[in-house]
């Protein structure tokens, strides 16, 4: 089997080779089809769902839910004997009633069968509590799942062994997992166990199981090696080690995923927004330590797996840019001496400029994109008085602060003229927001609201219609072009 990326990567070329004549139509096709597929890209084949069967099982699913209410209600009038014996009474007749009509009415016999295995479920609880065995209820969801494995296996039916594993995953996850588990450390046995049976035992349910039990991976990081440490006031180190190792088992066993790869990315973001928090208790050092390995260590090596490793995703190079810009706000902030708003939003300005103007050939749409989003929204941000007022407290009192923002203003709506000379949309879009959003703040400090919401909607419909005409302008540009 051939990984996913390469898959990708040669179905492109022989679509483009189609394309160019050099392939004759339909032999791209033919020619995949003589490789193995990755798991989740196998063809799925169209199967017929039976109508009755369906209503049956949620039947089923209903009454069984309904045995288990009625075990947990604790019906009082009864006493602990009667209640046990109906319980086990019901459950044998459950499955001698689903053994009896496996010939005849199949579809009836499974669903006898499943009313029996939550009937099974809802004895196990109660016997517990009958005989007042003080067992944890994950030892329950256990011998449940265990319980009912023989029978998934005897019926050959794959929704008794889904509920089987989930009834095992279920007790793992509140026994070894959780933050408040009885046994943390165990889960250090207990997670590899899992990803070999669900390799080698399992194998129908081989990729859905390596990814469960990846979440189990990161959950017991997360809680045992992240927030424990954290809320003692200490330095998270397992969890900062274990971080490059989440990327290896990304890269090497899930076919260098990228959804496995932005969860890492974000795990990253969540440890260094962390660190750099008023609750974390680290030294003067360590702050200056970690910020230095992720700027000079960490973001660049993100960059250089996702360019020469990921086929130059565009997905995680805007993952791995907003990821820095975080970062990079995080740790600007949390310095007293350094939290000036304005000059943070005017340093995201410039990086927002040099992503649209100067953007990497491999990266340029995903650059533009980001970049008019981060100098447009900056830009806005800068004509707000308010910000240079708690940036400079002592211009506080005077009306510097408003003609800053004016000029500022001005200066960056001549700069959209320039783009709407060239028929862009975007230099359109800039004006007509500048425009109203001056217009909302002189109009309310001069005028009624009911007059200035009139003028305010007039001046919406003609910037709309300026808006519009300039786009049909650009599209018969473009048709004249062509021609």
């Amino acid at each position: 089997m051939i990984q996913q990326s390469f898959y990708n990567f040669l179905s492109k070329e022989l679509k483009f080779l189609e394309s160019e004549g050099k392939l004759q139509q339909g032999q791209a096709k033919e020619l995949m089809q003589l490789y193995d597929y990755p798991n989740h890209l196998q063809p799925k084949t169209k199967s017929n769902i039976n109508v009755i069967q369906v209503l049956l099982t949620i039947g089923s699913i209903l009454i069984g839910l309904g045995i288990l209410t009625f075990v947990a209600s604790n019906w009082s009038q009864l006493t602990s004997t009667t209640k046990y014996i109906i319980l086990l009474a019901a459950l044998i007749s459950f499955f001698i009633v689903g053994k009896l009509l496996e010939e005849k009415k199949p579809s009836l016999s499974k669903t006898s069968y499943y009313i029996g295995v939550f009937a099974f479920g809802g004895e196990l609880f109660y016997i517990g509590q009958l005989f007042h065995l003080g067992i944890h209820a994950s030892d329950m969801f256990l011998a449940w799942g265990i319980g009912i494995f023989p029978l998934a296996y005897y019926l050959k039916d794959k929704y008794v062994k889904i509920a089987s594993l989930a009834f095992v995953y279920i007790f793992v996850e509140m026994k070894f997992i959780s933050i408040d588990s009885l046994y943390p450390y165990g889960a250090i046995i207990v997670i590899p166990l899992l990803f070999l049976i669900g390799h080698y035992m399992l194998k129908e349910y081989q990729y859905i199981l390596k990814w469960v039990n990846l979440f189990f991976v990161y959950q017991y990081i997360q809680f045992h090696f992240y927030f424990i440490p954290i809320g003692d006031n200490n330095i998270p180190w397992i969890f900062l080690i274990s971080i490059p190792i989440l990327y290896f088992i990304g890269h090497r066993f899930y076919n260098k995923s990228i959804l496995l790869f932005v969860i890492n990315t974000a795990v990253v973001i969540q440890a260094i927004t962390t660190l750099y928090s008023e609750d974390s208790n680290i030294s003067n050092t360590m702050e200056i330590a970690f910020g230095l390995i992720s700027f000079l260590v960490v973001f660049p090596t993100l960059y250089y797996l996702t360019h020469y490793y990921y086929d130059k995703s565009i997905i995680l190079f805007t993952t791995n840019t907003l990821a820095f810009l975080i970062a990079f706000i995080t740790i600007y902030t949390y310095y007293d001496h350094l939290n000036n708003p304005v000059l943070l939003v005017a340093i995201l300005f410039v990086s927002g400029m040099i992503l649209f103007y100067l953007p990497f050939k491999e990266y340029e749409p995903s650059s533009n994109i980001m970049g008019t989003f981060i100098h447009f929204s900056t830009a806005l941000t800068l004509t707000f008085p308010a910000l240079w007022e708690s940036s400079y407290p002592r211009l506080s009192d005077s009306s510097i602060p408003a003609i800053i923002c004016l000029v500022f203003g001005v200066a960056y709506c001549i700069y959209a003229f320039t783009l709407v000379a060239k028929n862009n949309l975007l230099g359109v879009a800039i004006v007509c927001i500048f425009v109203f959003r001056f217009y909302v703040d002189l109009s309310l400090q001069f005028m009624s609201k009911s007059i200035a919401f009139i003028i305010g909607g007039i001046l919406l419909i003609a910037l709309g219609y300026w808006f519009e005409r300039t786009r049909k302008g650009g599209k018969k540009n473009e048709q004249t072009v062509k021609k």
